[in-house]
């Protein structure tokens, strides 16, 4: 916005979580064409040292390229990536407030009656983002790319170098479980297309009906196998509903129309 003025913050709070990046909420307002306008606001800032170091254009691109597809995403705002303004590279995106995102809630009252419909909510979108295409939308212009036969061991090879950079104490089961990954592979990727990369509860926002209303914390993306995002997503650790988990899995087997099983 080159040519608003009176440009004012109030409101701002930070918002707890996250492991990549510092999330602050803020009321924006400002005077355009004339105009005053007023908007809630997220930013998400680069912190001093991080847990995990990601590419804050990828993240901003990917919520760009979902914003008013099937897979509901915030409207991104402005990407900074110079440390001027604030100190560390940053980006500004509109906040959908009123919704929860926080797993614990799922086990009360009033959300445990609509964990059915979530459940079908969080499958049906995570095949939407396994269906996109990174060249029509253009994320494949600014990720890089991979062979359906490298996705595996890119993958591998990237937390393993984490691990081997950050491990604080000996982590011999973790090692274990690479060296087995590597001796025995998966086939390669049936499609490369766009990983969510961090997709399981926690990292969407929903209502008491089971809707969601936009999958969050895309700092992860990357192009790969599909199936890394599902595999991802069924960690006991973030699962809910255990009891419907039958009826998840048929939903997963769901074609692209949605008509019926896949072949």
């Amino acid at each position: 916005m080159p040519d608003a003025t009176d440009v004012a913050v109030r409101d701002l709070a930070r918002i707890s979580g996250g492991a990549s990046r510092e999330t602050y909420r803020f009321v924006g307002s400002w005077v355009e064409g004339g105009q005053a306008r007023e908007r809630k606001l997220i930013l998400r800032r680069d912190p001093p040292a991080s847990l995990i170091d990601t590419e804050r254009r990828i993240e901003f691109e990917a919520y760009r390229a979902f914003h008013g597809t099937s897979v509901p995403a915030p409207e991104m705002l402005w990407l900074e990536e110079g440390d001027g303004p604030l100190d560390h590279p940053f980006f500004i995106a509109e906040e959908i407030a009123g919704f929860q995102a926080g797993p614990g809630l799922l086990w009360a009252a009033p959300y445990l009656d609509s964990h059915a419909r979530l459940a079908e909510r969080k499958w049906t979108i995570l095949g939407e983002i396994a269906k996109a295409d990174p060249v029509a939308n253009g994320l494949a212009q600014v990720m890089p790319a991979v062979a359906a036969a490298d996705c595996w061991n890119r993958e591998l090879t990237y937390w393993e170098e984490v691990l081997n950079d950050d491990e604080a104490e000996p982590l011999p089961i973790i090692r274990a479980a690479i060296r087995w990954l590597r001796a025995n592979p998966p086939p390669p990727a049936q499609k490369v297309g766009v990983v969510h990369g961090d997709y399981r509860t926690g990292n969407f926002l929903y209502d008491t009906e089971g809707q969601i209303h936009g999958i969050l914390d895309w700092e992860m993306a990357h192009l790969g196998d599909p199936l890394e995002d599902l595999g991802w997503s069924l960690n006991p650790i973030w699962t809910f509903g255990r009891g419907l988990a039958g009826a998840w899995f048929q939903t997963t087997r769901r074609s692209p129309s949605g008509n019926g099983p896949a072949a």
